[in-house]
């Protein structure tokens, strides 16, 4: 998977989980997101905890 495959896939799950407007308010986790290396692991441990 791509990396913006991943991101885009990673913003879907982070909207289902908390919903548009809260989404939009974590503009902190989207930086620090931009700083890593590899979405992957977040990417399963999000994925996982359905």
């Amino acid at each position: 998977m791509r990396r913006a495959e991943q991101e885009d896939k990673l913003a879907q799950l982070l909207r289902q989980r908390i919903g548009e407007e809260a989404y939009e308010k974590t503009t902190a986790f989207r930086d620090w997101l931009e700083t890593q290396a590899d979405p992957a692991p977040i990417l399963a441990l999000l994925s996982a905890n359905k």
